[in-house]
């Protein structure tokens, strides 16, 4: 599953939903591969996570470390703070609450921050910069971790066809 998290009218806050959507659109429909955008916490979630062996979360990121727009792949380790989002609920306490819920857990979760701006004020709109860098930003995320999944690329030829 891949799980694009934000909060939609908080400008680029949305850039996980925004994220998701825009995968979704790239990628061939697939039986295996689940893509959810979600505005809530990923604790309403947890029963749909536990079905999947290997759960993608891209959220937004203040670390004030990096530039707006940079992808940051976040080590995942349960029990351990990920930098601070939105959210009310810690993506980092998935495992905790699957297991107190008597769910099983994926067993891979792989996070992935894209840096911004705190939002201060409200917009539905993500900001020209991040609007600029989302299909570069969607490409790296299935390179990164989608790449067994079909693109649709329907201008393309086969494979076949192009060793010939």
């Amino acid at each position: 599953m891949l799980l694009g998290l934000g909060n939609p009218i908080l400008g680029d806050d949305g850039v996980g939903c925004s994220l998701a959507d825009l995968i979704l659109e790239m990628l061939e429909p697939s039986g295996d591969l689940e893509i959810l955008s979600a505005s809530v916490s990923p604790v309403r979630l947890v029963d749909r996570i536990a079905c999947c062996s290997r759960l993608i979360i891209v959220d937004s990121v203040s670390t004030g470390r990096a530039e707006p727009g940079d992808l940051l792949e976040i080590d995942f380790k349960p029990g351990e703070d990920l930098p601070p989002t939105s959210h009310h609920f810690p993506v980092h306490q998935i495992p905790e609450i699957s297991r107190a819920l008597g769910l099983p857990c994926p067993n891979i979760i792989k996070v992935y921050g894209i840096e911004i701006e705190p939002p201060g004020e409200y917009s539905d709109r993500l900001s020209e910069r991040i609007s600029r860098l989302l299909p570069s930003l969607a490409e790296s995320i299935i390179e990164l971790e989608l790449t067994d999944f079909n693109r649709n690329d329907s201008d393309d030829p086969a494979r076949g066809e192009q060793a010939v």
